[in-house]
C-alpha cells in the first residue's frame, strides 16, 4: 500500500474537515481544516478558493478578493431563509470576467463551506467550480428570560412618612 497523502493533526485534536485535492507530480495533496462550532459558527461562511488564480466573491453586500489558496470566514449581511445574490470573478485576458452567478440560499442555523476549484472538464469555456458543503445546525434554544426584580417597600425604607 502507497501513502497517497499526509497531514499532522494537534494532539488535542478537534473536529477537522479533511480536503484531497490533485498535487504537483499526480500525487495527492490534503487539507485538514477546523470545522468545529467554534471556528465556523452558525450563520458563517467558510470561502476558500483552492483553485490557482485570484477570486473576487460577491455575497449580498459583502465583498472580498481570495488569494489561491487562502480562505476567509464571512457572515452574510442577509435575512435568515432568503436567498441572497453570489457573483464570482477571475481575471481574463486582464479583465475581470464573472464566473459564476446565481442566488444562495441562506440559514442562521447553517454553517457553510464554499469551495471554489478548477474545473475538471477540458471542454468548459470556465475552468472553475463552485461546491457548497452545508452543516445545518439545531436552532439556539431561547435563554429563559430572567424573573423581573419587583421591589414592595418595607415601612422602614418606604419614603411614604417623608415630608
Amino acid at each position: 500500500l502507497d501513502v497517497a497523502a499526509s497531514f499532522k493533526l494537534p494532539p488535542q485534536g478537534g473536529e477537522f474537515l479533511l480536503l484531497f485535492a490533485p498535487g504537483p507530480n499526480n500525487c495527492l495533496r490534503v487539507a485538514p481544516f477546523d470545522f468545529s462550532p467554534e471556528a465556523v459558527p452558525s450563520g458563517h461562511y467558510l470561502v476558500w478558493n483552492i483553485s490557482t488564480q485570484r477570486i473576487a466573491f460577491s455575497f449580498g453586500d459583502t465583498r472580498l478578493f481570495i488569494e489561491p489558496g487562502q480562505s476567509q470566514l464571512m457572515t452574510p449581511h442577509a435575512e435568515d431563509d432568503t436567498y441572497v445574490p453570489l457573483r464570482v470573478y477571475d481575471e481574463y485576458n486582464g479583465k475581470s470576467r464573472l464566473i459564476v452567478r446565481g442566488r444562495h440560499f441562506n440559514r442562521a442555523n447553517a454553517r457553510q463551506i464554499l469551495l471554489f476549484s478548477a474545473s475538471t472538464n477540458p471542454s468548459a469555456p470556465i475552468r472553475m467550480k463552485m461546491q457548497a458543503i452545508t452543516d445545518l445546525l439545531p436552532p439556539p434554544t431561547p435563554s429563559p428570560t430572567p424573573p423581573v426584580a419587583r421591589h414592595s417597600p418595607s415601612p422602614a425604607n418606604s419614603m411614604a412618612g417623608l415630608r
